[in-house]
């Protein structure tokens, strides 16, 4: 057995791990927000307890948590391959697994929790009709976004790598961006359907971006490329710390 390829899809299954974390986490809320208002916990399928009950309850950002440990996951394990100089057809398919569930299912289904607790709480107290015209597109859109991560995962290990730039955009940049969005419009007055017109162009548009051949900038070109990705992650940070700015917004 290899061992110095067995590090890199360990690190690719602490991605995996942590989407399915994400994803049990958002059955947990779901089934917190449906039955017995956000103090109560269990299973969406089974009243059985949490195994999230050591995190606090108003703690509502442990799916997006979760969603970010896995982009580090997938981060190092592409590091760790290159310097262990241990790439493997294996591990391209465990990464695409991995990417599918942590940058596509799990930041879908965090906008369709988002988008499910609005209806509960408006329902529940007469306000918004369920079942809109708006909650239905954007639930289509959802799936689509996924659809489009998995047509960009399967192109890309059929496809030559272009060592220079990715072509189209790349599917964990799109899963982050899309709780990104989701963070700034919790953060402004109203919810999910009160901002539809800027979460449905935007998901859509990453969507669009994923299953097109536009070329994105990547750490791979060239050394001015490189600094200019630099210069743009410093400046975020820069302005989220002299600014009142979200911070999300900033890294949006």
């Amino acid at each position: 057995m290899n061992w110095r390829a067995a590090i890199p899809n360990a690190l690719t299954l602490g991605n995996l791990a942590c989407g399915v974390l994400a994803i049990a986490s958002l059955l947990v809320e779901i089934s917190s927000s449906s039955f017995g208002g956000p103090e109560a916990t269990g299973w969406a399928i089974t009243i059985i307890p949490s195994p999230f009950d050591w995190i606090n309850p108003h703690f509502a950002l442990y799916p997006s948590v979760f969603i970010l440990f896995a982009a580090v996951f997938d981060l190092l394990d592409g590091l760790a391959a290159t310097m262990l100089n241990c790439t493997s057809q294996l591990g391209a398919q465990l990464d695409s697994l991995a990417d599918l569930v942590s940058f596509g299912v799990a930041p879908s289904l965090l906008l369709i929790e988002a988008l499910v607790s609005e209806r509960m709480i408006s329902g529940s107290l007469g306000g918004k009709q369920e079942n809109t015209i708006e909650s239905n597109i954007l639930f289509i859109i959802f799936v689509l976004f996924v659809m489009a991560v998995a047509f960009r995962l399967a192109r890309f290990n059929n496809e030559a790598v272009d060592v220079k730039h990715f072509i189209g955009l790349p599917s964990p940049a799109a899963g982050l961006l899309t709780i990104f969005v989701e963070f700034s419009i919790s953060r402004w007055h109203g919810g999910v359907l009160d901002n539809f017109w800027v979460l449905l162009p935007t998901t859509a548009l990453l969507a669009l971006a994923m299953v097109s051949r536009w070329p994105f900038l990547s750490f791979k070109g060239s050394t001015r490329e490189k600094l200019a990705l630099v210069a743009v992650f410093a400046t975020g940070a820069l302005l989220a710390w002299l600014t009142d700015w979200q911070p999300w917004v900033v890294l949006a």
